[in-house]
Parts: structure tokens; sequence; C-alpha cells
């Protein structure tokens, strides 16, 4: 009983000093504040040195948790840091013993995955001083530690012409017995990277070393997600209603349209099916029936593709209903845990502290989204907005959907759910290349929201999500690793889509399609489709769902782009799509195969 009191008043007298945070520290009867006003309450990193003068001024920087970071945070940039400098190998083996204590011993799980990461990325390091040191033997279970450990695009990141070339060394030493791992090692490298990669030129010139078949696993088109996708129940009912629309059976659709949205009426499908009825009565001068379902969506999902087209045929625009009011934040309310908010207590001194991807890992372990209430939503999802993470902000907003949260349409929760980010490296290679920035900026949200070193499972880089083969297509020199950095990474992406854009005669459900799927896959598309089919119809025939989302999402983007950047809203439909207009259909043997290997591979 003695001992249960104590670690009581333990816990009482940890919590009353941890929760000194601005988002606990607030008046009983506090009404609820403007979100941007509140998230505009940190202490500028800029005012540090004046902060620590004054002992007031300290406390309050205290109070906001700017202190409450614990170790393995400095441990981790410390790491970090290191990557980019020239180590010696004490300075590695020391900074990797601390990793490995703190790993053990951390305050949060937050960091495990990076720290990971860190450690065999440090072990790359590793391996080439060992190399010049000439400790072959240690240098080949460095090498083979990490690479075994790390996902290959993972370690790709970290690969650089020197490392290459310290391999090479490994690989033809005068050695009394033969080694067999260092060719085993140098092969695993060649074929993780195209051909033409300059980061291992070197190796291709090694005895022994013959380009696998899987290279053109790494080669291949431009896919995001595998194909085709599992077939749900209400996916396959839903079958019948998109076979009804696509070959223009008016009757037939409306009774299965009304039978999947009575057998299924939680499927998210239901709007689908009620923007195909609505189309129908457009198209066959039903005007107040399709009217009346064009309210019923713009209503529902109002960030919707769906809802962008179907104002337009309602001959109103969304912006119009766009709310000025200013989202309100009761931070009295916040519904979270004592271990949730010693999670938002650490988001909110890296923020402080400009570690802003480091606030997304924070966020990223409030999980209980369901359970939170409105005023914790909207709080986590401004504090990753102002961080730059939408990743995170957008994973948030979901919740808000779910919930028919009626301020989707409020000019602040549109900053966050269309956020602008690059817009000058944008603007610049957007004009280089001549396509409208809108589009490359539409892009880049659904392709990494706005994440400059999110790295795919396929070996998808950067923003805008390049495939290793394609960025050595649009420029033949470019380091795959300098992909991470976004000025690169927009420079070449701007100038593949604008490829496509051009391929198509400005055709934009085209050219993102084939950014999405590859070019191939959109000539089958569209020698498959009807002559009379609009752009609505042939996006629907999209067979792949991911594909099909991708463009209408896209296309979404863009409408509210243009309200975001003060510009005139267009219509929604594209005017340069035309299914009778010829394109370019000749397509490299090898590119096919491209298509197939990695289509196989993501399967």
């Amino acid at each position: 009983m003695h001992h249960r009191r104590n670690t009581l008043l333990i816990n009482l007298l940890f919590l009353f000093i941890f929760v000194e945070s601005p988002i606990f520290i607030t008046p009983v009867h506090a009404k609820p504040e403007n979100l941007s006003a509140l998230l505009q309450r940190w202490t500028p990193p800029e005012v540090k040195k004046s902060v620590k003068k004054s002992p007031k001024k300290k406390a309050a920087q205290v109070a906001l948790g700017v202190e409450a970071l614990p170790l393995e945070y400095w441990i981790y940039f410390e790491a970090k840091a290191a990557l980019e400098k020239k180590l010696d190998l004490k300075s590695i083996e020391s900074l990797e013993k601390r990793i490995l204590e703190v790993r053990l011993n951390a305050d949060t799980r937050a960091l495990e995955k990076e720290f990971d990461e860190l450690f065999y990325a440090l072990e790359i390091k590793r391996a080439e001083r060992q190399v010049r040191l000439k400790s072959w033997r240690l240098a080949t279970r460095s090498f083979t530690h990490a690479m075994n450990a790390l996902h290959t695009f993972k370690w790709i990141y970290y690969w650089r012409a020197e490392t290459s070339d310290a391999l090479v060394a490994l690989c033809t030493r005068k050695a009394k017995v033969k080694d067999d791992a260092c060719p085993v090692l140098a092969k695993r490298v060649v074929d993780a990277f195209p051909k033409s990669a300059t980061e291992t030129k070197v190796l291709r010139d090694l005895p022994a070393i013959e380009a696998s078949p899987l290279v053109d696993v790494a080669t291949a088109d431009r896919l995001s997600q595998p194909y085709p996708e599992k077939t749900e129940q209400d996916e396959e009912a839903f079958a019948d209603v998109l076979d009804d629309y696509l070959n223009g059976k008016d009757h037939e659709l409306f009774e299965h349209a009304k039978l999947f949205m009575n057998d299924f009426p939680k499927s998210i499908l239901r709007f689908r099916a009620l923007f195909l009825m609505a189309e129908f009565d457009f198209k066959f001068n039903r005007k107040k029936d399709a009217k009346e379902k064009y309210d019923q969506i713009i209503s529902q999902i109002p960030l919707s593709y769906y809802a962008v087209v179907a104002a337009e045929r309602n001959g109103v625009q969304l912006r119009d209903q766009v709310k000025k009011d200013m989202i309100k934040v009761d931070l009295d309310q916040l519904n979270l845990q004592y271990p949730e908010k010693q999670a938002l207590v650490r988001a909110e001194s890296l923020y402080v502290k400009k570690h802003y991807e480091e606030v997304a890992l924070e966020l990223e372990t409030l999980t209980r989204v369901r359970a939170y209430n409105l005023d914790t939503i909207l709080y986590v999802m401004g504090l990753a907005h102002q961080s730059n993470q939408d990743l995170t902000a957008f994973r948030i907003a979901n919740e808000l959907i779910q919930r028919k949260y009626d301020g989707l349409l409020a000019n602040e929760f549109l900053e966050m759910i269309f956020p602008d980010r690059y817009s000058e490296d944008i603007e610049l290679y957007s004009k280089l290349n001549k396509i409208d920035p809108l589009w490359v900026m539409s892009l880049m949200k659904q392709e990494s929201g706005f994440k400059a070193p999110i790295l795919s499972s396929s070996g998808a880089m950067g923003l805008m999500q390049l495939m290793p083969f394609t960025a050595l297509d649009v420029q033949k020199d470019v380091l795959l690793s300098s992909l991470k950095q976004p000025s690169n990474n927009i420079s070449i992406g701007t100038k593949y889509i604008a490829s496509l854009a051009e391929k198509y005669n400005g055709n934009m459900v085209f050219a993102l399609a084939a950014y999405n799927a590859g070019p191939n896959r959109v000539a089958k598309w569209k020698k498959d489709a009807k002559p009379n089919w609009g752009m609505t119809e042939f996006i629907e025939s999209i067979p792949y769902k991911e594909t099909r989302d991708y463009v209408m999402s896209i296309f979404r983007n863009h409408y509210w782009y243009q309200y975001r950047k003060g510009q005139s809203a267009q219509s929604v439909f594209d005017p340069n799509f035309d299914l009778k207009r010829p394109i370019d259909t000749k397509t490299d043997s090898k590119t096919d195969a491209r298509v197939d290997v990695k289509l196989e591979a993501k399967k």
C-alpha cells in the first residue's frame, strides 16, 4: 500500500512538471481561440539569445516545452548531420555505440526506425574507412551488414561514387584466399542501380560482374501501387453499374445502381453510383433529377472530384461556398491520454527548434484519431501543417471527412488540405518546360504529399516520386542520391510530365494516367475506348483503381489550387481531351518489358 501511494505521488509530481506546455497551461474558463493564432504562440528561434538573458523569458521558454526533448533526439540530430560529413573510423564507431545505447533506453519509440536506418548508413561509411585502412575482412562484414539490414532502395540513398570505389578496391585486392563475398556484394549493387547510373560505373567493369535479368525491375515503367487491386464484395457488385454506364444502358443503370445502394449503403462507391446516375440524367436532359443528385454529392463529399464536376454541371462554383470564418479550438477540451500528451509536448518542442520532419514522427504516434474530439484533431492537424508535414495533416483530415465535419469548405481548412509548397521551384521549372505550374503542384501533392525525402517500396524517389530509370532517361548524368533534393526532383519531374503533356497534345487526362501507369497502358485504354466517350467516361473506364483515383484527385487538386492562387476558375473538363485525335503510340520494346516486370514485382 505504501509503495502504491509513493508511486502515485511520483506520477502526479511528474505530470505536474511535464505538462508545462501551452496546450495544458490555459485559464480555467478559456474560450475557444483561432487555430492560426494558437499556432503562432511559439518563441521564434531567432530570439533564443535574448531569451536566455531574461529569467522570466527563460521560464516562458520552458513552459513552451522547448527543453522537453529527450536525449535520443540530440543523438539523432547529431547522427543525421554526421552522415553529410567526412568522419574518421573512431568517430563513426563512437556514434554507432551511442545510437545503440540510446536506442535501448529511449523515452519514445518514435525514432526506432530512424535510428536503425542511421546506424546502417553509418555502417556503409565505416566500410569505406575500413577499406582505406586495408581492414578487408571488417570492410566486407560492414558492407554485408548494411546491405542486408537496409531495404535496397534505402541504401541507394546513401551510396556514392566513392562507396563504389571502396568496393572495387575491396574486390580487386590481392588475397591469399579467394573472397567470394565481395563479387556477390558488387553484383547486388550493380543489379540495384540502372545501367547508366554514374554511382556504379566502376563496378560494371569488374570481371565476373554481369547484369542480372532482374535489373529490369529497377528500370520498369512508372507504377505507384500494386495492380490489379484485390476485388472486394462491393466492388464486384458495382461492376454491373459501371458496365451499364459505359455502354449507355439508361434503364439498366438505374436499376442496378439503386440495388447496389440498397445492398451497400455504407460503401464509398455509393457516391460513384450516384454520380453515374446524375450523369445519365444530365445526358438525357432530365435536368431536375440531375441537379438533385449533383446537390447530394456536393453536400456529402465537397472535397471530391465528383463534387467539382457536379458543381460545374449545376452551373455553380464550389469556391463560392467557401467560408471565411476562422477555425476555433478550445485547448481546455483536448482529450489526449497521458503518453499522447507527452508526444504532443515533444512535437511542439521540435517545432520550435525547426526540426519539422521529427514533428511528424511524434504526431504519427497519435493513432487513436477516431477517439479524439474535434478540438484535438484540429489542433494536431494545424501543428502538422505548420510543420510542413502534410501527409500527417492529410491523415488526420480523413477523420474529419468521415465525420462529415461542417468546416471542410472553410478557407483555413482548405489551406491545410491544399498547401502551397515549393512554389518558386515549381514556377521556375514549369516556365522552362511550358506547363501550367498548378498541374505540377497538384501532381506533387498526390505523389508525395510534399514530403521531399520520401522513398516508396518500389524505389520511387522524392517529391514527384521518380523511378530511377525515369530520372536517368530525362537527365543522363543525374546522381540518384540527389533526387531527395527538392530542386533536382522538381526539375526532372516537371520535365517528364511536360514531355507527356506534349506527347498527348495537351491532354492532361492521358498525361497523368501515363505518369502513374505508363504510356503503353494509356495507349491500350485509348484503343479500347468508345469514340463517343467524353472525359468522364474515359476516366471511369480506367481499369486500375489507383490510376483512376489518381487522375480524379489531381483534377480536383488543380481546381482548388486555382482558388488558392487567386486565379479565375477554369472548366474542370479538359479542353484538349479528344479520343479521336491520334497520338504517338511508338513504344520501345524495353519499355513494354519494364512495365510487365514492374507489374509482377509490385504484385
